[in-house]
């Protein structure tokens, strides 16, 4: 049986798996008092952190803000890594109504579902698995402990400020999963004059949305809280099966607020909640699957300024991912993880030079119906970074060490430069080793798992050249990525190598009242072992490319957007093949006086029969009309 499915099927097959989840969390499952629970009320009180380097800066123009990368704040011309950065402003004049919509427009990123609203989707990231990308939610690791997947389908886009994502490895400064790169996503924040939200929505399969909030700040205190909820018929997801609609159900609450306590001291916290429950299909034509889960993410955030030079940071956090599944309406498998963390974290700048360094904590925890052979484990890792300035040359060098007291410990590196060869030009190169722990599933699964199993290890390069001016970025990437010590199989074994080769371009620029934003990726990702050696990795495709243009003629905007995905295979063996396909998406809105708008927008508007994974139907033309209210 599939771990945390109930489905006959390959445990080890966690690219795209054949799960939804979500759901009204029954309260018999809310999780138990933990002295962990304790501390974090109890820091609360005492610990303290500004705008840290975990996203609530304020700077008057965010966007040019990057903190990923190299977990300190910089711009993004100073970046020595591939960064996108997408804010809040963008997400609205896109029209996107998931995380997942505006993560396709990164280059060298792909999503794939196995249906519509609510069903699991998975990342691949320059040809990675969808396991070797890190997710990050206010500088808080989520993901489940069991099977390695982030269910970011269950975040809510109207209570995303600004997303960042960082191409390529960066263990040395996160640890595991790091191997194709690192997204962050960042939750609304006040800081600002009092400005409150409304937005009103429905569309096809008896879609309803209403998402309001209220953001701002008064002398020293700031804050932020915003609620959503989200309710579709939804259609059938799974192809030559029970025809049933498969719905989806989501209530979610995003909640920040802090103090600035004296002009050295300032003290933060945050919680995001996702109620949600979500209808799929099995195997068989007569089971009706649901999936009832919560997420939730809470941090406590302290930050100290010791001069302008020394700053230091400390955070206690804890994500969780439960997760209940259901079979024709009776309860059948039960999956809950938390991850406990705790950051300690030291910035020293001088006027060439940077040291960033720190130390970090985590605990997985598991429980469920499953009897795993182990249900915790501890990893802690002390990490360094040093960035120097020579002349026209920056230098940036990393280490870290982790310390797990399953697998031992892991090194890992890297080693980058960036010179400006011209006031708007920048040349980039970089090296750097990540690697990925096995999972929970991959190591305790009864009678299959393998506690003896090693991390999957990486070797990447990369070089860039980036063009930035006022109305117009370009940057291209060229990358090779190889891979060791793949888990593959069931029961999984050490025994699969990938070789990842890539180009990557994106492009935005602005002229007069017309906005273009695009990205091509042509990428090579090979197994590099065994029977399957230069066959393409499994639903990995060799051509990516979007295309979003909108044009403002006040006081209307349109727009349109285009996706295209090359073909890929839902098999190792390269026998089950899944055709490409092109979707085109458009939007109008117009604006009204006192701060309201109407939007409409119309997805696949060709109609396009196509799947990102094989059996699985996409969403044909659908629509979907918002009226919002959003002061400046």
């Amino acid at each position: 049986m599939s771990p945390e499915t109930g489905l006959i099927r390959d445990p080890a097959m966690q690219d795209g798996l054949d799960t939804c989840t979500g759901g009204a969390f029954p309260r018999k499952l809310q999780m138990k008092y933990s002295p962990f629970w304790a501390i974090l009320a109890l820091s609360a009180g005492i610990v303290a952190i500004p705008y840290s380097a975990y996203g609530d800066e304020q700077d008057e123009d965010p966007l040019t803000i990057v903190v990923t990368s190299s977990r300190a704040a910089e711009t993004v011309d100073e970046t020595m890594a591939p960064v996108t950065v997408i804010g809040r402003e963008e997400i609205d004049r896109s029209g996107g109504k998931s995380v997942d919509d505006i993560l396709s427009r990164v280059p060298g990123l792909v999503v794939i579902s196995n249906g519509g609203r609510g069903s699991t989707s998975s990342i691949f990231l320059r040809g990675t698995s969808s396991t070797n990308v890190l997710v990050l939610v206010d500088g808080i690791k989520i993901g489940s402990a069991t099977s390695g997947a982030t269910s970011l389908e269950h975040i809510p886009l109207s209570i995303v400020e600004k997303i960042e994502v960082v191409r390529g490895p960066r263990s040395s400064l996160y640890g595991s999963e790091a191997i194709g790169g690192v997204i962050q996503i960042f939750t609304r924040q006040g800081g600002e004059a009092l400005r409150p939200l409304l937005a009103i929505s429905s569309g096809s399969h008896d879609t309803y949305d209403v998402e309001a909030g209220v953001s701002g700040s008064h002398d020293d205190v700031r804050y932020s809280l915003h609620a959503v909820t989200e309710e579709t018929r939804g259609f059938n997801f799974r192809k030559n099966n029970n025809p049933d609609m498969d719905g989806y159900q989501n209530q979610s609450l995003n909640l920040k607020g802090g103090v600035n306590i004296s002009d050295h001291v300032d003290l933060s916290s945050g919680l995001t909640l996702s109620d949600n429950e979500t209808e799929y299909d099995g195997f068989s034509s007569t089971s009706d699957y649901e999936s009832k889960a919560l997420l939730r993410t809470f941090h406590v955030r302290g930050d100290w300024t010791v001069n302008d030079s020394i700053h230091g940071s400390l955070t206690l956090s804890e994500s969780a991912d439960k997760r209940d599944v259901f079979v024709n309406g009776s309860f059948s498998n039960r999956y809950n993880t938390r991850k406990q963390q705790v950051s300690w974290q030291n910035v020293l700048d001088w006027t060439k030079h940077r040291v960033v360094s720190g130390i970090d904590f985590i605990e997985d925890e598991v429980e469920s119906t499953t009897k795993y052979d182990a249900n915790q484990r501890d990893n802690v890792g002390y990490f360094a970074l040093i960035r120097s300035n020579f002349n026209a040359v920056d230098v940036e060098a990393s280490v870290r060490l982790d310390d797990n007291e399953q697998y031992g410990e892991k090194t890992t590196g890297s080693l980058a430069f960036g010179r400006d060869i011209h006031e708007v030009w920048r040349l980039t190169g970089s090296y750097g080793t990540a690697f990925q722990a096995p999972t929970f599933n991959q190591l305790y699964w009864p009678d299959a798992g393998d506690p003896d199993l090693s991390p999957e290890e990486s070797s990447s390069v990369d070089i860039g050249i980036a063009l930035r001016k006022a109305n117009a970025e370009v940057s291209a990437n060229v990358y090779r990525t190889e891979i060791e010590n793949m888990i593959a199989g069931w029961p999984p074994s050490n025994i699969d190598k990938a070789l990842i080769t890539g180009l990557e371009v994106g492009f935005k620029a602005s002229y007069r009242n017309m906005d273009v934003n695009g990205s091509l990726t042509l990428q090579e990702p090979l197994n590099n072992s065994g029977i399957n050696r230069n066959k393409q990795l499994r639903r990995r495709a060799k051509q990516l490319a979007f295309l979003d243009v909108s044009q403002n003629f006040d006081p209307w905007e349109a727009g349109i957007s285009l996706h295209y995905q090359g073909k890929s295979y839902d098999d190792a063996a390269n026998k089950n093949r899944v055709d490409g396909f092109g979707r085109v998406d458009t939007r109008l809105t117009r604006l009204f006086k006192q701060h309201w708008n109407l939007e409409l927008k119309i997805n696949n508007l060709f109609d396009e029969d196509y799947e990102t994974i094989q059996g699985y139907n996409q969403d044909g033309r659908n629509f979907l009309i918002t009226l919002r209210y959003s002061p400046q």
